[in-house]
């Protein structure tokens, strides 16, 4: 029994280990993304305020949510509200009217929800997995790699806030 207690605990740790990598991987992109915008918006010139959708708001309740849903292994719920956040950016992006052509602020704005989207899909993914078949590391890894979106989104939230002022 002891070698059985050894193997999960070494499952435990390879999976924690490769979500705090993957969520390393993101702060990197991130940090990258986000410098590229402040000095993008120090250059000004053709910079122009974008309003953020209200839906934002809405967006991140959402996000939220769905991590106090995975706080309490209710993995089902927070994939279905992970879902109605990528919705809600769907429809985000469908309010601005604009396309990424329209302007550095349009273009940011795409860049960044995007490939925060597209990670919120793919922790989508791992949710809906681990919803039929949870076991202590995946839930480990998800759960770390699911609070890093989160704090990912507080950052891009930020970063669109200062970039319209």
């Amino acid at each position: 029994m002891r070698n059985a207690t050894l193997v999960a605990a070494n499952r435990v740790r390879a999976a924690t280990t490769g979500a705090w990598l993957a969520s390393g991987a993101m702060l990197t992109l991130f940090s990258a993304l986000a410098s590229a915008l402040v000095i993008r918006r120090g250059i000004g010139g053709d910079w122009v305020d974008l309003p953020l959708p209200a839906i934002v708001w809405l967006n991140t309740a959402l996000l939220a949510a769905s991590g106090a849903a995975v706080e309490i292994r209710r993995w089902g719920a927070a994939a279905a509200l992970g879902t109605a956040f990528l919705a809600g950016q769907s429809w985000a992006w469908q309010s601005l009217g604009l396309g990424v052509a329209s302007g550095p602020s349009a273009a940011f704005f795409y860049v960044l929800t995007g490939v925060h989207g597209a990670h919120v899909a793919g922790g989508v993914a791992a949710l809906t997995w681990n919803s039929w078949r949870a076991t202590p590391g995946s839930a480990a890894a998800v759960r770390i790699y699911w609070h890093t979106l989160g704090a990912l989104w507080m950052v891009v939230l930020c970063l669109l806030l200062w970039a319209k002022s």
